[in-house]
């Protein structure tokens, strides 16, 4: 018996180990590295809402569907993207504190400073009311994006918050703390990361549905305007009236300050899902000479850098902003001047998927798969939950080192096979 030195395998196994193992590490590095936000937006001025105020507004996850929660009046809705805007006679005309949309914009919600939640299941057409038990001053409210996750703060409870989790059905109570009053909530698309933010006390976040909730210590006690939870749940941020910014990268486990300088008087926050892109309301009121100052403000690398933003009037305070997931689109109100303008990014808004020959692209909110055999048809409807789908690239990249390791490790084997 003799052996067979197969230089011809060697040299394959060479390059299958360092063609596999660098295709394999430049994959894995395009996995991990979040693509960085880009481009401007180009703002116009909002469509039907000249006899409308509107300090509350709510977006879809696409931001098709946008509910404008009007004081003193009938709810107005838009189903394109902000343009335009229809006065929905039916949603009784009401003093709206908070509103909010569902991921797909089919469910929307209304409170109006009372123990009445307001829904509608068509857009916001129709609209029916119903009484949540042991309230009397809901003035906000956050929900999930299926619309069946709902929490609320009602002022008439100083500190409660209401739960349900059943689209409003039936609903539970509970209190992270009774010493101060609640000033904002959010959560993410699923339910399961929320957060609260008290006027003078602290933020409190939960990362099981709201069962139990932990105080944030280290970012300190403010009187806090706003939280936000991006739709995916991994990215925080919250702003008080005295300049504070904070965010979270993880899940609201730890948190970071933000600085923009001489900058203060924050009124609202959001922030996408990479959490890349944060946009910042400024609102101040001079009482002495009774004027509104502020403008938006906005950072595409984290936090890190910060500038006004332009195309929209300079200097005029600005209500909360509303948007999509991803925030490619926004709608803020101008206080001064009443006017509500949409911004749209087109850097940021995704590519539409491939049509797939067997099926159908639905409508905003859906997609719609036909699954034809020889024997029978059916249809399967997935609906968008405004959540970023899973990452299958992990996989692959795996499969491609392993593959370029192992066709290495099969070449050194057989330069000693026994013939």
């Amino acid at each position: 018996m003799g052996y067979v030195h197969l230089a011809g395998l060697i040299k394959i196994r060479r390059l299958a180990t360092v063609w596999g193992t660098a295709l394999g590490v430049a994959l894995v590095l395009a996995y991990a590295t979040p693509a960085m936000a880009a481009g401007s937006y180009t703002w116009v001025a909002a469509n039907g809402l000249a006899s409308a105020t509107c300090p509350q507004l709510a977006s879809s996850g696409s931001g098709q569907y946008m509910l404008c929660g009007n004081i003193g009046g009938n709810l107005f809705t838009s189903d394109d993207y902000g343009a335009n805007w229809t006065e929905q006679v039916g949603s009784s005309s009401q003093p709206w504190s908070g509103v909010a949309v569902s991921g797909d914009g089919n469910l929307m919600y209304a409170v109006a400073a009372d123990n009445l939640l307001w829904k509608s299941a068509d857009h916001g057409v129709t609209w029916t009311s119903s009484v949540v038990p042991g309230t009397s001053f809901i003035e906000k409210l956050a929900i999930s994006s299926d619309g069946m996750h709902i929490i609320m703060a009602d002022s008439g409870n100083t500190g409660v918050v209401f739960k349900s989790q059943n689209g409003g059905t039936t609903w539970t109570s509970f209190t992270p703390t009774a010493s101060a009053s609640i000033i904002s909530l959010s959560m993410s698309g699923d339910a399961q990361h929320m957060a609260i933010a008290y006027l003078g006390d602290m933020v409190y976040t939960s990362s099981d549905y709201g069962v139990t909730w932990t105080p944030q210590t280290g970012i300190g006690t403010h009187d806090w305007t706003t939280v936000n939870v991006s739709q995916n749940g991994q990215h925080f941020a919250a702003a008080a009236g005295d300049g504070t910014i904070v965010k979270s990268a993880d899940y609201g486990m730890n948190w970071l300050p933000i600085s923009i300088p001489g900058a203060q008087y924050w009124n609202g926050i959001v922030i996408s899902n990479d959490g890349q892109t944060l946009i910042a309301s400024q609102y101040f009121f001079d009482f002495g000479s009774l004027s509104t100052t502020g403008d938006l403000y906005r950072s595409d690398d984290g936090g890190v850098t910060w500038s006004p933003e332009t195309g929209v009037p300079a200097d005029s305070g600005w209500s909360p902003v509303a948007g999509s997931a991803d925030r490619s689109r926004l709608a803020a109100r101008a206080i001064n001047g009443n006017q509500v303008y949409v911004g749209t990014n087109p850097a940021m808004i995704p590519a539409p998927p491939a049509p797939q020959p067997s099926g159908q692209a639905g409508q905003d909110g859906s997609a719609t798969a036909s699954i034809t055999d020889a024997k029978a048809a059916s249809a399967v409807s997935v609906p968008n939950t405004g959540v970023e789908p899973a990452d299958n690239r992990l996989p692959i990249v795996i499969a491609i080192t392993a593959a370029g390791l192992a066709l290495g490790w099969t070449a050194r084997r057989l330069r000693n096979v026994r013939v």
